[in-house]
């Protein structure tokens, strides 16, 4: 039994790591009081040093119950190494129409994986940042917690 103890924590441990290997940068920010101003912005920073690897990014999204859209819009900008600058518009689609929530999670808060750029690489190596502001038309969005980024390795 006495093996039993050390082995078990191991072993788990192993299989916890080894379920996140393709992920080379994930973050959350928390959005005080779940109340994000439109002159709050994200950023996140991560390098680079394969620009023939591939990838998936995801927008990661924690809202609550209280957030009264079935949508959320953002800007996201990409800074790449050497300056060049890339803004988006994306469309979060968070509810269906009849206001079920796509997000997996129990309660108030629901979890959204938002695919963002599937299957891209890029094109230079080095610092990339990455801002994210909403898009919506109201200055302060209620309900949304977390916002983050996730980059994936693909194989």
């Amino acid at each position: 039994m006495s093996k039993l103890k050390y082995i078990l924590p191991l072993f788990l441990a192993l299989i916890i790591s080894s379920c996140d290997q393709n992920c080379a940068y994930e973050r959350y920010d928390t959005i005080e009081n779940e109340k994000w101003d439109l002159a709050k912005t994200f950023t996140h920073e991560f390098d680079i040093t394969d620009s023939m690897q591939w990838y998936n990014m995801y927008i990661n999204i924690r809202n609550t119950t209280d957030f009264r859209n079935s949508n959320l819009f953002l800007f996201v900008t990409t800074t790449f190494p050497k300056g060049q600058m890339a803004k988006d518009t994306l469309e979060c689609v968070l509810a269906d129409p009849k206001g079920k929530w796509y997000g997996k999670g129990n309660d108030r808060f629901k979890d959204c994986k938002i695919m963002f750029k599937p299957k891209f690489r890029f094109s230079q190596t080095g610092k990339y940042k990455i801002n994210i502001q909403h898009a919506m038309r109201e200055q302060v969005v209620v309900g949304i917690s977390d916002i983050g980024i996730r980059l994936e390795k693909i194989k």
